[in-house]
């Protein structure tokens, strides 16, 4: 089996907001699989076998220390053939800002 991940790691002092990230994938399914975690617990995962062109995906973490990890698997199933392949780009964050309400006359 092949397993490849990333990890992103915040600090305590990380501000509440968005991690957004562009994803563009073939996974060859079933035989390769991807998803991404936050903390351990899976919260996102490519919804088709394959993209054709760069999809935006984002994540809301609050405030303080996380672990966001993106995990692609081969288990190197002999009854299917090729691997599928996985392509992360522009990961980037926003911090979130409460939004701000005037009241009308």
């Amino acid at each position: 089996p092949r397993h490849a991940n990333v990890t992103l790691t915040t600090g305590e002092d990380w501000e509440a907001g968005y991690i957004t990230f562009s994803l563009l994938w073939d996974l060859n399914w079933p035989s390769s699989e991807f998803w991404w975690n936050v903390d351990g617990e899976i919260i996102g995962w490519p919804e088709t076998p394959s993209s054709e062109i760069w999809e935006y995906h984002d994540i809301y973490l609050d405030a303080g220390m996380h672990e966001v990890t993106w995990e692609y698997l081969y288990p190197g199933n002999d009854d299917v053939s090729g691997e599928g392949e996985v392509f992360i780009d522009d990961v980037s964050f926003t911090e979130y800002v409460m939004p701000t309400y005037y009241p009308t006359m």
